[in-house]
């Protein structure tokens, strides 16, 4: 079963480097995007997802 964290876009992805160097159940993430004003594509949150619930929450402890 996949387990979602959502947490705002950090767009230096130090959540995501944290993700794949300690939890060893992470497995991928997508994007919640909008278009702006301007008709430019804006990351405005970041679906990260575990295999492991303890992976999940100690991720959502440290970021959220």
């Amino acid at each position: 079963m996949k387990i979602k964290v959502t947490l705002p876009h950090d767009p230096l992805w130090y959540a995501l480097e944290w993700a794949v160097k300690n939890c060893p159940s992470y497995i991928n993430e997508d994007h919640e995007i909008i278009i702006d004003h301007l008709g430019l594509e804006v990351i405005t949150s970041v679906n990260y997802y575990f295999n492991d619930e303890r992976d999940a929450l100690v991720f959502k402890l440290r970021w959220a």
